[in-house]
């Protein structure tokens, strides 16, 4: 929120800004009988009602002070329809199981999942200032692939023109959504 100053001339002015410290979050991400397994983790948001329709740079993200862009969910605002009004306030991959993310503190979903041979799991989570949440999310393999391989033959990453991901993190990305080779 905009904070007021007064300035005299020739008189130094000063003023207090304070942040709040971003939220932690910590996903573990199992399957039955085999434990944590490489996933994908997004945090959705919702927009308030009062902001329907309003352009999401206005309220959603400042690009002006370096801010990262968040995605909506490209479907008309609807002020009495929260399903209308989501956002992604992030996400993470983890080769291990385990994301971490560090965030604007509010309240989200948490969505985790491992491709379309997995069940996506979901929880809602409060995230306060300077805080570490901690939970873990079951999912179940629902798509029998035996004999089948998830593969993508055009990968692009920090080799591509047209990608700066790193290789590391393109590998996780692909663990998390299932593709296998």
């Amino acid at each position: 929120a905009p904070v007021g100053v007064t300035i005299t001339e020739g008189q130094p002015a000063y003023t207090e800004l304070v942040v709040d410290a971003p939220a932690e979050l910590v996903v573990t991400v199992v399957e039955p009988g085999v434990g944590p397994v490489p996933s994908k983790v997004s945090l959705v948001g919702t927009a308030l009602a009062e902001n329907a329709g309003v352009d999401p740079k206005k309220h959603i993200f400042d690009l002006s002070i370096g801010e990262p862009w968040r995605f909506t969910d490209f479907l008309p605002d609807d002020a009495t329809d929260a399903s209308t009004l989501r956002f992604l306030e992030g996400f993470a991959y983890s080769t291990d199981g385990v994301a971490r993310l560090s965030v604007r503190p509010g309240v989200y979903t948490v969505v985790g999942g491992r491709g379309t041979e997995y069940d996506r799991a979901e929880q809602e989570v409060e995230l306060r200032p300077g805080v570490v949440t901690a939970l873990t999310l079951e999912i179940h393999r629902v798509v029998d692939t035996t004999g089948y391989v998830g593969a993508d033959f055009h990968l692009h990453s920090q080799y591509s023109l047209d990608s700066g991901a790193l290789v590391a993190d393109r590998i996780a990305s692909y663990a998390g959504e299932g593709v296998e080779y």
